[in-house]
């Protein structure tokens, strides 16, 4: 798990170097409310092994799968999510809690067909995501 808060932070370093504006909330919201995203928190969504699917249900709830399983099977996790104006926050019980993310918020940044949900708590890259439906 450590190597995945190195990994995180080298991401960081990259993206503040080719920053591009964040989305406003009224783009923001149709994008999560009710989606599946795949989300890479390596940051390579094409690489299917370490993507992971996570539903953000209508009613706030997230299902939270880990990487490797498909869209629409069991969560491993589940918590809450909600929009804060222009930032996205989530809340689950254990996943991700021993490298800090378990509780996050983050902005959307357009790149390229995909995003990246830039961490409030230190302007580095959460992960890259993908909305599916």
């Amino acid at each position: 798990m450590r190597a995945l808060g190195t990994i995180l932070l080298l991401l960081s370093a990259l993206l503040s170097a080719h920053a591009q504006s964040e989305l406003p909330s009224d783009q923001l919201k149709p994008l999560v409310t009710g989606r599946t995203w795949a989300i890479a928190f390596y940051g390579d969504l094409s690489d299917k092994v370490r993507t992971a699917y996570w539903d953000f249900q209508r009613d706030g709830r997230v299902c939270a799968r880990l990487a490797n399983n498909p869209p629409g099977s069991k969560c491993a996790d589940t918590g809450t999510w909600r929009l804060d104006g222009d930032t996205l926050c989530w809340a689950l019980s254990w996943f991700g809690k021993s490298d800090g993310f378990n509780k996050a918020c983050g902005r959307a940044r357009p790149s390229g067909d995909n995003y990246q949900s830039v961490n409030l708590k230190n302007g580095g890259s959460l992960m890259a995501f993908r909305p599916q439906r």
